[in-house]
Formats: C-alpha cells, sequence, structure tokens
C-alpha cells in the first residue's frame, strides 16, 4: 500500500482506536525544569496518553493538539476533563507565544520530510514564550538487522525513512540530524533511553529538554 505524505493524517485517524504510544515521561526532569503553573502543550497529543500523565503529576493548564480528528475524538473520550483541539483549531495569534513548555513525542518520526519537520518546529517557536521549554522524544537510527534492511531497501530520502506496511512513512534520526532540528533552541538535558515502538518492537530512542533562545 503506497503512501503520500498528504495521506499520513487519514492513516493516524485509522489506527487511532487500537495504537497504544509508550515514550516515558521522565519525571525528575520535568520537577526540576517546569514550575507547577507553567502552562502546557502537548504538540502531537496523539490519544491524550500524556496529557493524562501531566494532569497527574499536578499541572493544571495541559492543551492537547493534533491533525488526526479520531486522535482527538479518543483523547476526549478517555480524559474528559482535559482540553484537547484539532489541528487548526489553535491557530489563532491570541495563543501564541502563551506555552510555558511544550511536548513534542514521536511528532518528528511521523513526519518524515524536511519541510514538514521544518514547519512542525516554527510552529512550536511560534507557541512557546521566549524561554519556554520543549521536551522532545523520538526514535535514532536503528543497529538492529531487520531495521537495516529497511533503511537499504528503501528508495526514501533522507536516510532512515521508510514505509511501513501498513501504509505509513516513518523515519529514524541520526542524533546528529535530531539535534540541528533544535535550532534557536538550548538543550538543557538529553538521554538515550529504551522504549518500545507503536507496533510494540523494542528500539532505541533520545530524549531532549531544550528552552526557547529569547530573542536579542
Amino acid at each position: 500500500m503506497s503512501s503520500r505524505p498528504a495521506d499520513q493524517r487519514d492513516y493516524w485517524d485509522r489506527v487511532a482506536p487500537a495504537k497504544v504510544f509508550g515514550h516515558p515521561l521522565h519525571r525528575p526532569w520535568l520537577e526540576e525544569l517546569v514550575p507547577p503553573g507553567a502552562r502546557w502543550l502537548d504538540f502531537g497529543c496523539g490519544y491524550g496518553r500524556l496529557c493524562g500523565e501531566l494532569h497527574r503529576l499536578g499541572w493544571e493548564s495541559v492543551v492537547g493538539l493534533d491533525p488526526a480528528p479520531g486522535m482527538i475524538a479518543r483523547a476526549r473520550s478517555e480524559h474528559p476533563g482535559l482540553e484537547f483541539h484539532a489541528d487548526d483549531e489553535l491557530a489563532s495569534d491570541a495563543e501564541l507565544g502563551q506555552f510555558d513548555a511544550a511536548l513534542c513525542f514521536t511528532v518528528w518520526t511521523s513526519s518524515p520530510a524536511d519541510p514538514e519537520l521544518a514547519r512542525i518546529m516554527q510552529r512550536l517557536r511560534d507557541f512557546l514564550r521566549p524561554g519556554g521549554l520543549l521536551y522532545v522524544s523520538d526514535l535514532l537510527l536503528q543497529r538492529d538487522e531487520r531495521n537495516r534492511e529497511r533503511y537499504e531497501a528503501s528508495r526514501l530520502r533522507p536516510w532512515g525513512s521508510f514505509e511501513l506496511e501498513e501504509g505509513v512513512r516513518v523515519r529514524h534520526f541520526a542524533l546528529q540530524d535530531a539535534l540541528q532540528l533544535l535550532e534557536g533552541f538550548d538543550v538543557l538535558r538529553f538521554r538515550q533511553v529504551d522504549v518500545r515502538s507503536m507496533n510494540r518492537n523494542p528500539s532505541r530512542a533520545f530524549q531532549a529538554v531544550a528552552r526557547l533562545r529569547e530573542s536579542d
């Protein structure tokens, strides 16, 4: 099944009821760096798992944003007390620069094209206040044979991009490429961590917390 970039939203709508995401929040980073009254944006929130975790940890102002209506519907069903919006519903100027911190968990891997990644990062810079924090978690290039064969067989570029049998394009990142996406941010914390992919395969990921630089 072939999937063009424009079809990604249809894919996430289709799988919204069933997928399980597993990248963990690192609570010590949150408690150290993010004040209790901070306003959070979960950019690409999926079915709201992390919004629910942040709320249980004590943050009252948590907003989830996702381009797939099916994911938003599931999020609202599973977390009825929290605020979720489809992609275009937070486009007003009133929301720009209004968030103290943002999550961006496995959003990059789901948006493999460089122009789309650039658009995502610009939107995050727009939503965050100067000095705001961005917490990213995403997949590195894997070293196992199964994934190496995927990279070799794929005609997609950049390297590490490939198409799943389910009909969606994904990308795994060289560490230097991932860090380059944080242009305009100062990385405060970084770690590599073992996770499970959305298809429950063991994977290597990175996590970083970075501060948006204030304009000169």
